[in-house]
């Protein structure tokens, strides 16, 4: 379990370094990355193409979600705890899924569009 813990660990870093890397090499000038989502921004700006990083982006960010769902729920189970306790400890991690269903439904729907 515990490289899996790991695993995780480094699939985070090295996902939020890539997409960092990517924001702030996809547009010249850097700032107008997140300025040109202004209507009004009416600087001179050239940004590449996002059609597939984004919805990439949107899956992998899933991903991270679901396994920050399931390692706890696996530790739990291996737990030497009263079949209470592990349903309680179950159902306060399990309420993340009420972001992850959302996420799901989300990338779906853009990746349809």
């Amino acid at each position: 379990m515990q490289w899996a813990i790991y695993g995780a660990i480094a699939f985070s870093i090295t996902y939020l370094t890539a997409y960092l890397l990517f924001l702030v090499l996809i547009c010249s000038p850097t700032s107008a990355t997140w300025l040109s989502l202004n209507i009004t921004y009416t600087h001179p700006y050239k940004c590449g193409e996002r059609k597939v990083a984004d919805p990439l982006v949107g899956a992998l960010s899933v991903f991270s979600d679901v396994y920050a769902l399931v390692i706890p729920q696996i530790v739990v189970s291996s737990m030497k705890l009263p079949w209470r306790q592990k349903i309680a400890l179950n159902a306060v991690f399990s309420t993340g899924l009420l972001y992850v269903i959302p996420c799901l439904c989300l990338v779906t729907l853009s990746n349809k569009s």
